[in-house]
């Protein structure tokens, strides 16, 4: 299960606002790293403080004002910061009976305004799911566009301190293909997953890499006998200590999928599974090469109540760690995760009280165990958390989203802890 966006391919924003509600149980991530490398508005959004981490707001989560470009939809997926006063949100937006575009947006120390973005001439449900920063002149986002025949393509763009332009990206076939996530180690080592669509209709994981100068496909694993395999999340130590995480099923069940790069090869690493139907993990959160955290979600079987599941590498073994569900709750994913510390980690997604109504679920690592913090929302109207960072330097933590506002349309949603 990855990210609200495009729920396995058959999910877009511009269906009317009632479908998006009962696709939403379908989920997936954005920079995720919890250590650096890191990792004009139509819709009157949720009137609330500006979070700037002042002594008054901090020790709790602030609703940051954040524009919207769209009339009709707005929702942000990814999330990185490079400083208290240099962030960036990307997602996507549209106006009725509109193609959907990319949406980024910027944080400057004080305010959070809309960036100018492209998107591609053959323009149809273009969206940006991950964003990563290196410098206030080098930041990539990624994500994927629909052609003229429907399927779905990478998209990648590239901040280098003046605009965002499209940077070109491989394709493994003309069937369905996508990135997830990004994470920047240098100008010239990023890396992009995400999954693609053989023409057999099987779906493989799919990793790309940045070398300075292009991107190319870089060989990935796929478990054997699996009929799906994705990877929704990737996180860096080194140059040759990388770590993705996704889900891979067969005719049935899902399970984990956690794979590492060495700096020659990507192999698939064992990884631990409830005893239950579905496992997926969506996103990384890295501290040290013997302190690794991903996050997702776990159900019994198809049709029963999701529940959070989080996973931690000790240097030898990934192995389960209990983590907390809202009592009565019917579905609850983790989407993503990102590390302040040792002892302070946050993984933020979304719960579900039953009938598809969704809320924010914020849980936090003080050391010793996962509990859940006080979620914030906005409004009686669905909201929900796609990502979160840190603030280098900072205990400062933001997380992005979108929510449902009094006239049933999406707008963003970024708050902010500190």
């Amino acid at each position: 299960m990855r990210k609200n966006r495009a729920v396995n391919a058959s999910y877009t924003i511009f269906l009317p606002v009632l479908l998006c509600l009962s696709l939403l149980c379908v989920s997936c991530t954005t920079q995720t790293s919890g250590v650096p490398p890191v990792s004009t508005s139509t819709i009157s959004t949720t009137t609330a403080p500006i979070a700037s981490g002042t002594p008054a707001t901090c020790g709790k989560w602030t609703v940051a004002h954040s524009p919207a470009s769209g009339n009709y939809t707005n929702m942000l997926y990814g999330i990185a910061a490079l400083s208290t006063t240099d962030a960036w949100a990307v997602g996507t937006y549209g106006n009725t009976n509109g193609p959907g575009l990319t949406l980024i947006e910027h944080w400057n120390g004080s305010t959070w305004s809309v960036a100018s973005s492209p998107n591609p001439a053959e323009a149809g449900n273009n969206q940006l799911f991950s964003v990563t920063a290196l410098s206030t002149t080098d930041a990539w986002a990624v994500g994927s566009y629909f052609v003229t025949d429907g399927a779905r393509r990478t998209l990648i763009e590239h901040w280098n301190g003046k605009a965002w332009s499209i940077v070109p990206s491989p394709n493994p076939t003309t069937n369905n293909t996508e990135l997830d996530n990004v994470v920047a180690i240098s100008d010239t080592n990023v890396w992009a997953v995400g999954d693609s669509t053989t023409d057999a209709q099987v779906l493989q994981t799919l990793v790309e890499h940045w070398n300075g100068s292009a991107w190319s496909i870089v060989p990935s694993p796929n478990p054997a006998g699996a009929t799906t395999s994705l990877l929704s999340g990737i996180a860096a130590i080194s140059d040759n200590n990388i770590w993705a995480v996704g889900s891979a099923s067969g005719k049935r069940n899902s399970s984990t999928l956690v794979e590492h790069w060495n700096g020659s090869v990507w192999s698939v690493v064992n990884s631990p599974n409830t005893a239950s139907s579905g496992n997926d993990l969506n996103a990384l959160a890295t501290i040290s090469t013997s302190n690794i955290w991903a996050a997702g979600m776990t159900f019994n079987e198809y049709g029963s109540s999701a529940r959070t599941l989080i996973e931690h590498w000790n240097g030898s073994v990934w192995s389960i760690v209990p983590s907390p569900n809202p009592a009565g709750s019917v579905n609850n994913d983790l989407l993503s995760i990102a590390a302040v510390s040792a002892s302070d980690i946050w993984a933020v997604g979304q719960l579900d009280t039953g009938h598809r109504t969704y809320y924010t679920l914020i849980e936090h690592w003080n050391g010793s165990a996962w509990s859940i913090t006080s979620r914030l929302d906005t409004k009686s109207q669905p909201n929900f958390l796609q990502a979160v960072t840190r603030v280098p330097a900072t205990g400062n933590v933001w997380a992005a989203g979108y929510q449902f506002n009094s006239n049933n349309l999406l707008t963003p949603l970024i708050e902010s802890y500190c």
